[in-house]
């Protein structure tokens, strides 16, 4: 197996495990960029975005899934080197016009998602233990400015309209990559099971 054939694999199944998470995960994140347009819904599409709504299960598949997704950006990337090509084809077929974008988008949006991406897992590496039925210990200056920076990085709540715009489409990625690359994955698997050799 060549170094390029295993980085495809582990893409490929990375993404597989990790798509509907990440898909959860990015369309909660462009909602909860705006939270106060969520009202009385932000609290519970923030449980969504964090815990998936089933407590600290689903915290842990966040948080791996978050974990996979910076080593499939970062593999995409070496995936994506050989050939180097941005671009959309719309006149050959869905699956071609899926696959270009996948592509296409992963690259357009490598800084952001991975910016998002690491910023997600600095927010679970800062984030302060406190025992139960016990007020958190007190941080220090620098902690709580890393908290609020890493924060601001992750969400960018506190940034302009345009960069607003800029991390909703960010995290809209990862529902797009999510979505196109299962369909990438499914073709070649019916293929399989038809007796069609994938080209």
């Amino acid at each position: 197996m060549t170094v390029r054939e295993f980085f495809l694999k582990t893409h490929r199944w990375m993404g597989l495990g990790a798509s509907i998470v990440l898909a959860v995960v990015g369309f909660t994140g462009v909602l909860l960029i705006w939270p106060d347009r969520l009202g009385d819904y932000a609290r519970t599409m923030s449980r969504f975005h964090t815990r998936l709504l089933i407590g600290e299960p689903g915290e842990w598949l966040v948080i791996t899934s978050t974990v996979l997704s910076s080593l499939l950006i970062l593999g995409g990337v070496y995936l994506w080197w050989k050939r180097k090509i941005v671009a959309i084809e719309f006149r050959r077929g869905w699956w071609r016009l899926l696959f270009d974008l996948h592509h296409s988008l992963g690259l357009l949006a490598t800084v952001l998602m991975l910016v998002l991406s690491l910023s997600g897992i600095g927010l679970v590496l800062t984030e302060v233990e406190r025992e139960a039925g016990q007020e958190p210990p007190p941080r220090t200056p620098a902690e709580i400015a890393t908290r609020k920076t890493v924060h601001d990085l992750h969400t960018g709540r506190n940034y302009s309209l345009p960069m607003k715009i800029l991390y909703a489409a960010g995290s809209l990625g990862f529902l797009v990559q999510s979505a196109t690359g299962f369909v990438m994955w499914w073709k070649p698997q019916t293929r399989s099971r038809s007796g069609v050799d994938d080209a």
